[in-house]
């Protein structure tokens, strides 16, 4: 691996700030849309927004970039200890094909860990495309995933939902309101789980942005004026993809599911697939009477970068990360 050079884009450094023009990421961009299968409205979201604050590492050949990881900051709640944990979420661990197999993704991940565990972060987390490769980095599994895949043919796109249930997407709730929405989602996570992604106004905000770009939005579901349930959703072509669906109460599944799939016939999608919490699914599944595909999803993986101050085992089967970019 000798002669190639590792290089580290940090937003918190201001002189980097200056240097992450449109020109500058080309490159990574370029790599990005060789490697990974994303619609160009998500990439051009993620390079026009997410890397206004995110870490990037790069890896070059004299001045060709062979190799990439990103950082995306976050906030993660622990709200048995009543605080907030600075993170990050790894994302587009990538090497050119021409230059694998030579452990240059290993040592990319190893110096971008150490460049964050110099700044005092405790855990950096991550969606495993190889759960094997990351293991070998001292990465744990802490949250499980389950896709239930659905024909919207199967479904009465009109099937009966009680009165009391509405449903508002969050490009139409005043901005204003945000803030009171995410002060609800924290409270009601906090009641199942110890570990959780912070909401506020500004992961309101991402979240929209990131669907809106693929043709989607954030629904909220509403039960007796209050809050059930949300989803983000996405299209691509004639296929609906639901994330971060965040169930507030077990028993209101059935609802959820019938409002998804009035969505799914309201967008005119010939399917439907959503990703959620491996715990849920089971139940939420319920709702489609079988008439659906269920498979293990990708999960979220974290590894301890402060062993003396942070166990990963800790977070097991009490935290909820639901799919983020």
């Amino acid at each position: 691996m000798s002669g190639y050079e590792y290089r580290i884009w940090d937003m918190k450094d201001s002189s980097c700030k200056l240097g992450r023009t449109k020109e500058n990421l080309a490159p990574y961009r370029k790599l990005w849309d060789k490697i990974f299968a994303d619609p160009e409205g998500f990439a051009d979201y993620y390079f026009q927004e997410v890397c206004k604050k995110n870490i990037i590492i790069g890896v070059y050949d004299a001045d060709t970039l062979i190799g990439m990881a990103y950082a995306n900051p976050y906030q993660v709640v622990d709200s048995k200890a009543s605080c907030v944990k600075e993170s990050y979420y790894i994302v587009g661990v990538s090497v050119d094909e021409a230059y694998r197999k030579q452990g240059i993704m290993h040592e990319m991940m190893q110096k971008l860990m150490l460049y964050i565990q110099d700044q005092g972060c405790e855990f950096v987390f991550l969606m495993p495309e190889n759960e094997q490769y990351y293991t070998s980095l001292g990465f744990e599994n802490i949250y499980k995933t389950k896709t239930i895949t659905f024909d919207t043919a199967d479904f009465e796109f009109d099937m009966p939902i009680d009165p009391t249930v509405k449903l508002l997407h969050l490009s139409r709730l005043p901005r204003e309101e945000w803030q009171l929405l995410a002060d609800g989602i924290n409270k009601e996570l906090s009641k199942r789980f110890r570990y959780y992604v912070n909401r506020n106004g500004d992961a309101l905000q991402a979240m929209l942005m990131e669907h809106q770009c693929q043709k989607g939005d954030v629904a909220i579901v509403y039960d007796e004026e209050m809050v059930r349930g949300l989803f983000a959703y996405g299209l691509d072509c004639k296929h609906m993809y639901i994330e971060r669906l965040e169930l507030f109460d077990v028993d209101c599944g059935e609802m959820l599911a019938k409002v998804i799939v009035r969505v799914a016939g309201f967008m005119k999608c010939e399917a439907a697939s959503v990703t959620m919490d491996a715990q849920a699914a089971e139940r939420f599944c319920e709702a489609f009477h079988g008439n659906c595909m269920i498979e293990t999803g990708h999960g979220i993986m974290a590894c301890s970068l402060q062993k003396d101050k942070f166990c990963i085992n800790d977070m097991k089967n009490i935290s909820f990360f639901d799919e983020i970019v």
